[in-house]
């Protein structure tokens, strides 16, 4: 009997069903808090990287291009573990995935501050690093995405707000420590704030603990008719295929009078009509709502009827299979006395039949393909509009970091002096966390979409680069890098909610690892370009090709919502 034991198959960690509804509030804003936190403690070994490592750096003799080189795995491991999403929150849950993340995270900085030869720091930082990175920062996304959903956007800009404080504090804590207790004493105090995302991940308790639980309303609706139930003749089932056998003619005719009454009642649509509808995501629910009912009553007391209709013949398929069992036992179980049968003669099926066919479906195995396909969640590639959503988050993300590093080349190309580059390089800053934290109140008043937000960020970031790019005037670029950290704040908090705003959220780990993963290859396919274009012009010219790219993705984007919202429209005129 042991070995008969079928092995208990791992539940998908990552699907919380179809009527999931997250907290929304609560313990969601103490998630809110910490993953803000935990991004916090392990960003600023990235951020201060220059800042941290290069004394140790020259003294360990590393020449330019082996630094260069580390920092590109750093990118590349970190972008390939997050396309590790899908199967791995199918098997663990993030706050598993969230705790070994900080550990491995916290024990690479320790090691990077012992190692003294290539090899050893390319260990440290360029694999062990970017991989406990690369999954924490997994966790801390989908915790995030799975505890909010109507309050998403206000909660990413608190969790943001928090995440931009490190850029504006730590240069000034790590220059400090720097001059108190060197590289090494810095290196291990970084080591223990990095711990604190340990203590972040312990937060993050199953969502099902804190959903709300909704009252079973069928079985109290369905309770009344159990009398009628026990008034039911055996002899008004079939025992075959447990249907109800219809009467003579008069009782026939009366029923069909009675359905056709019941359908003049509520002729805007059944219960069935609305599920289809809402299921559809071409058609919008506000329209459907208000064209298919007209009152919530008539809703209500169709849904309660056919629950109740549902629940009775439920109850009369289990009664009188029974009965039927009980009092015929020599009964011709393959006769159909229903009238609506296309044939009086079933199929004659052993059980030794049955069972070889049940087995013949268990044994069916899915090839090493279809597996991958499964646990990666690569059938999302099949969707035009997720294509078009990873595509575009990856060209603009690319575009503005390629930008970040070259802004001091670009204003020393300028002709500007050190002092005035660091003012300017600073000036973002202020305006970018002040509108972090402000636009949870801007959502509240304008009901854009997390798209169309991030659109109107980076359309105002290309803007800004457009005019820096002209070589304009020291007055004028300090008030183009001002409006660049507004289009910045908007970018930063809606480009981590516009996937999880589209796919469902059993496929959203997936979902993100299939974007870090285009955005890890589209930098080793288009970084030599902005090389070459560098080389054989100057910087100005570079800035405009990097907006080039930005209008890629507005372009694309702005065409594909008006084409969606147009064929919703065609759709619905046609109800």
């Amino acid at each position: 009997m042991a070995k008969e034991k079928k092995k208990k198959k791992n539940r998908n960690k990552s699907d919380y069903g179809d009527d999931f509804i997250p907290p929304d509030g609560g313990y969601a804003w103490i998630i809110c808090i910490t993953s803000g936190l935990s991004n916090l403690s392990v960003l600023p070994v990235f951020q201060q990287f220059g800042l941290i490592y290069r004394d140790k750096l020259l003294n360990i003799g590393l020449s330019h291009s082996a630094i260069t080189s580390i920092i590109n795995i750093n990118s590349a491991v970190s972008s390939l573990c997050g396309f590790l999403n899908g199967p791995m929150f199918r098997r663990f849950s993030y706050r598993q995935v969230g705790i070994v993340g900080s550990i491995i995270s916290t024990l690479a900085i320790f090691l990077t501050s012992v190692s003294n030869s290539f090899e050893a720091f390319l260990f440290s930082f360029g694999l062990l690093l970017a991989f406990g990175f690369g999954i924490v920062i997994s966790a801390n996304s989908l915790v995030f995405n799975v505890y909010f959903k109507e309050k998403r956007s206000k909660a990413s800009s608190w969790t943001w707000t928090i995440t931009g404080i490190g850029p504006v504090i730590f240069p000034y804590i790590i220059t400090y420590l720097m001059d108190v207790y060197g590289t090494q004493g810095t290196l291990l105090i970084v080591t223990g704030i990095a711990a604190h995302g340990l203590v972040c991940a312990l937060t993050y308790q199953p969502v099902l603990w804190h959903v709300k639980k909704k009252k079973n309303t069928s079985i109290e609706e369905s309770e009344p008719l159990k009398n009628e139930d026990d008034k039911l003749e055996s002899e008004d089932i079939c025992k075959i295929c447990n249907c109800l056998i219809e009467e003579d003619d008069e009782e026939t005719s009366t029923d069909n009078e009675e359905n056709c009454n019941e359908n003049e009642e509520n002729d805007n649509g059944s219960a069935a009509d609305i599920q289809v509808l809402a299921q559809d995501p071409e058609i919008p629910m506000m329209h459907t709502r208000d064209n298919i009912y007209k009152s919530k009553e008539n809703l209500a007391r169709k849904y309660t009827r056919q629950l109740s209709i549902y629940s009775v013949s439920k109850a009369l398929e289990r009664k009188f299979s029974i009965i039927s069992r009980d009092n015929n036992p020599k009964q011709d179980l393959n006769i159909c006395k229903c009238k609506n049968a296309t044939s009086n003669k079933l199929p004659q099926r052993n059980d030794e039949e049955s069972g070889n066919s049940g087995l013949t479906k268990n044994k069916t195995k899915l090839t090493l393909l279809q597996k991958f396909i499964i646990n990666f969640e690569l059938d999302l590639l099949k969707d035009y509009v997720f294509l078009n959503i990873v595509i575009g988050l990856t060209i603009a993300f690319f575009a503005e970091v390629n930008f970040s590093i070259l802004t001091p080349f670009i204003l020393s190309d300028f002709g500007l002096e050190n002092n005035q580059v660091a003012f300017l390089m600073s000036m973002p800053a202020i305006p970018d966390l002040a509108f972090r934290f402000l636009i949870q109140f801007l959502v509240k008043k304008v009901k854009w979409g997390s798209r169309t937000y991030y659109l109107f960020g980076i359309s105002g970031m290309a803007i800004c680069r457009f005019i820096i790019g002209l070589r304009p005037s020291y007055n004028i670029l300090c008030i183009a890098f001002f409006f660049l950290g507004i289009g910045k704040a908007f970018r930063t908090i809606f480009w981590n909610i516009i996937i999880p705003d589209y796919v469902p959220l059993k496929k959203l780990p997936g979902a993100l690892g299939i974007n870090r993963l285009f955005g890890g290859i589209f930098p080793m396919i288009c970084g030599p370009l902005v090389g070459i274009i560098r080389d054989r012009s100057d910087y100005a010219v570079t800035v405009q090709f990097l907006n080039f790219l930005t209008m890629i993705t507005i372009i694309s984007w702005t065409f594909e919502i008006i084409f969606i919202r147009r064929k919703k429209r065609h759709v619905v005129a046609a109800l």
